[in-house]
């Protein structure tokens, strides 16, 4: 993997961590980094804790605005104020589209980070930065995010 990073024209950065020996390695991992996407994950934990605390329904219904657009090209973009979608659909979206309309709507449904943070905190996941509202941003050290770890050096 690290001659794939140093290899390629773009800004890359990695963390590994071996799950046997519990050893880590990091690559450009202080270099910060857009990313939208990884917020998606705590997005969707804070959307299914509301589903399971029954404050939302899976297949709900939800009425689009134009006040709710992301400026971009996203599919929940060109749907016209008043237009129903499930919110079943919003998720598929946020997830397999990478439509930021559908995630930053889903964000403010699911509480934003003053939820969401709090939420990740009871299950266990130590993030270091923490979830931000919007679109945060990290190295490679905040690929750990997907892991119960307590401290800085990834270990824990």
């Amino acid at each position: 993997m690290l001659c794939y990073c140093k290899a390629s024209t773009e800004k890359q950065a990695s963390f590994v961590k071996d799950l046997r020996s519990g050893r880590i390695a990091l690559f450009h991992a202080d270099t910060l980094f857009p990313t939208a996407s990884m917020v998606k994950i705590p997005i969707l934990i804070g959307i299914m804790n509301k589903i399971d605390a029954e404050e939302l329904q899976y297949h709900q219904q939800m009425i689009y605005q134009d006040s709710l657009l992301y400026p971009g090209i996203d599919i929940l973009g060109s749907f016209k104020s008043g237009e129903k979608i499930e919110l079943s659909k919003l998720l598929m979206l946020m997830l397999t589209m990478s439509d930021n309309t559908a995630s930053l709507w889903l964000q403010a449904l699911a509480g934003g980070g003053m939820k969401i943070n709090p939420l990740l905190d009871s299950m266990g996941f130590k993030i270091p930065g923490q979830f931000q509202d919007a679109w945060a941003y990290g190295g490679s050290r905040d690929l750990r995010m997907g892991t119960k770890h307590t401290g800085r050096n990834g270990r824990g």
